[in-house]
C-alpha cells in the first residue's frame, strides 16, 4: 500500500467513508411511508419557526422573497417532502448529488429526530448575492449539557429566485470534502457578481 503524505486528506477520506456508510445503512430503516401526506403536513405544522428579534425586522431580509423562500423550504424538509427541497437547491446541488441519495440523506437528517422547533437568528449578507442564516434546530431529550445542533443555511440568488446551497460536507461527498479550518465559510467571493 502506497504512503500518502497528505495526511489530513487520508483522515477526512476516512471519515466520509464512514459517514457515508452509516447514512447508507440507516436509509433504508427510513420514516414509515405508509403515512399520509396530510400526517406529513400536520407534523410540519407544529414544528414552530422561532425568529430571534432581529430576524423578525423585515430590514434583516436583504429580500422578501428570501424569507418566503426560507420558510417554504424548512416547511418542506420537516414535512419529508424531498422532492420539493430538492427542487429548491442551487443548480449546482442538483446537477452533483442524484434525487434519490438526496432524498435518503434528508429522511435521515429531518426524519428520524424531528426537530421540535428552528430558532432563526438574523441572515447575514456575504455579498448581494449570498446570504447565511443563522438555524439552531431544537430536538427532543437533548443529552444533559450538549447545545443544541446548529447549522448555517446558505441561500445564492439567481435571475430566477432564491435557491438553497449545500455547502461541501462528509453527508454530500458529491460536492466535495470541506478540510479547511475549524469554522471556515465561504466570504461570498464564490459567487460571480456579473
Amino acid at each position: 500500500m502506497e504512503k500518502r503524505g497528505n495526511r489530513p486528506f487520508t483522515e477526512a477520506f476516512y471519515l466520509a467513508c464512514l459517514v457515508l456508510l452509516l447514512t447508507n445503512g440507516f436509509s433504508g430503516c427510513g420514516r414509515n411511508d405508509s403515512s399520509s401526506s396530510t400526517e406529513e403536513s400536520r407534523v410540519a405544522n407544529q414544528v414552530p419557526m422561532v425568529f430571534s428579534p432581529e430576524a423578525q425586522e423585515c430590514s434583516a431580509w436583504p429580500d422578501p422573497a428570501l424569507r418566503k423562500a426560507f420558510e417554504a423550504y424548512w416547511k418542506a424538509a420537516l414535512s419529508g417532502r424531498t422532492d420539493e427541497t430538492f427542487r429548491m437547491e442551487a443548480a449546482y446541488v442538483r446537477q452533483l448529488i442524484p434525487e434519490k441519495r438526496y432524498a435518503k440523506t434528508m429522511d435521515f437528517l429531518y426524519q428520524r429526530n424531528k426537530p421540535e422547533a428552528i430558532e432563526v437568528a438574523q441572515p447575514r449578507a456575504r455579498s448581494s448575492y449570498l446570504v447565511e442564516i443563522p438555524v439552531k434546530l431544537r430536538v427532543p431529550l437533548p443529552a444533559k449539557g450538549l447545545p443544541l445542533p446548529t447549522r448555517v443555511d446558505f441561500w445564492v440568488k439567481t435571475d430566477s429566485g432564491w435557491y438553497h446551497a449545500q455547502k461541501p460536507s462528509v453527508l454530500f461527498p458529491e460536492l466535495g470534502l470541506s478540510v479547511g479550518p475549524q469554522g471556515s465559510h465561504p466570504e461570498g467571493k464564490e459567487v460571480k457578481t456579473e
